[in-house]
């Protein structure tokens, strides 16, 4: 099964004469000695005439017997990229991601494989970004471990005075990098934590530094949202969940939000810091893929001196932040766009590069940073 997107987030079907099953998703047999991306590329040519690069394996999906204990077929499940492709022949074209009509398979079905699987795909290309930039980040920014920092040249938490008292606290730190929030929280008094994240190169640097009570686990903050039995060994209940810029690499918000409500003790504390929705609108064009609700998917250039990386993120409008945390349980208490610091003081900000020096001026002029503070319930 190909799922093939362009640039502007349109998938492309095609039209199977076969059955009478109508519009569908490319795909076909695997060949012996092909591996399923090679298929995907060979099946995608065959039926479009277009080409597919870049193409991922993201899953599988399994036909089960009527009574669920026999597989019949497994489906390999292939994301790429399609080029030399218009869209519009009859028999098949770039559509929005909604299933067309005269499909004869569930919409809501094919809606929900094309969702998971393009997000699986960005996952995949955003990890692969991180583990091949985390030595050169850690070496290309400096990042406080005395003072909490909630983004490129803000003032930290000395200045913000967002987190309660953090004596004997438990902290958890969701997209922890190398772990130095985790180093500033625990200097503030908490006596335990866990970050998470999804780069080996980073939780390598993270546990390299981390003090006594702190411990840092390789994992998917997306995945942990969904997975409400794994807490890592660490335990729930905790006093404060932090994430900075790590909410902008989550699609689910919703899914997310109602995690840290769980793991979050009565009175506990979130705080998270990301992208001010207001940085979308300067985005190009090519940089944008398809939208949904309040939500935007954009791809984005991350260049070390040897190489250009893409990745993902997404732009979340402040609505939709302030919405799931409410429906999570989560009531609002700070909401704050903070300047940069004066040109003059941004080299002392508790996150600092000489790169976002070089941006100062579009960074002072507009808001860089949105950040939200919410408490969960007493009972």
């Amino acid at each position: 099964m190909v799922i093939a997107e362009n640039a502007m987030g349109e998938i492309v079907f095609v039209n199977s004469r076969e059955g009478g099953r109508g519009w569908e998703l490319p795909g076909g047999e695997i060949e012996k000695g092909e591996t399923p991306e090679r298929a995907a590329i060979r099946e995608f040519r065959e039926e479009t005439g277009g080409v597919l690069t870049a193409p991922e394996k993201v899953g599988v999906v399994l036909n089960k017997s009527s009574d669920g204990e026999r597989t019949l077929s497994q489906v390999h499940m292939v994301v790429g990229t399609v080029q030399g492709f218009d869209g519009k022949g009859d028999h098949s074209r770039l559509m929005s991601r909604s299933t067309p009509e005269g499909s004869s398979f569930d919409a809501d079905w094919i809606d929900g494989l094309i969702d998971y699987a393009l997000e699986a795909r960005r996952r995949m290309v955003t990890q692969r970004m991180w583990e091949a930039t985390a030595a050169e980040y850690a070496d290309s920014v400096r990042i406080s471990d005395s003072d909490v920092h909630y983004g490129p040249l803000l003032p930290g938490e000395a200045s913000l005075a967002l987190l309660p008292d953090l004596t004997g606290a438990r902290v958890l730190d969701l997209g922890c990098g190398s772990g130095h929030n985790l180093r500033a929280l625990a200097s503030k008094g908490a006596q335990s934590g866990l970050g998470l994240d999804f780069a080996t190169r980073n939780v390598d640097l993270a546990r390299r530094q981390l003090p006594s009570g702190m411990d840092v686990a390789l994992a998917d903050i997306v995945a942990w949202a969904q997975d409400e039995d794994d807490d890592f060994g660490f335990g729930g209940d905790f006093d404060l969940v932090l994430a900075v810029f790590s909410v902008a690499f989550v699609a689910d918000i919703s899914a997310l939000f109602n995690r840290v409500a769980q793991v979050l003790k009565p009175n506990g504390i979130v705080v998270i810091s990301t992208d001010h929705p207001q940085r979308g609108e300067g985005l190009v064009a090519d940089q944008r893929l398809a939208p949904a609700n309040d939500v935007t998917a954009f791809c984005r250039t991350w260049r070390t001196d040897a190489q250009a990386y893409s990745f993902y993120q997404y732009m979340h409008s402040r609505a939709a932040l302030v919405e799931a945390m409410s429906s999570a349980g989560l009531k609002l208490e700070a909401e704050l766009a903070p300047a940069v610091l004066p040109l003059e003081e941004a080299r002392e900000a508790p996150y600092f590069s000489d790169h976002y020096l070089t941006r100062y001026d579009e960074m002072a002029e507009s808001p860089y940073t949105l950040i939200l503070k919410a408490r969960q319930s007493a009972a």
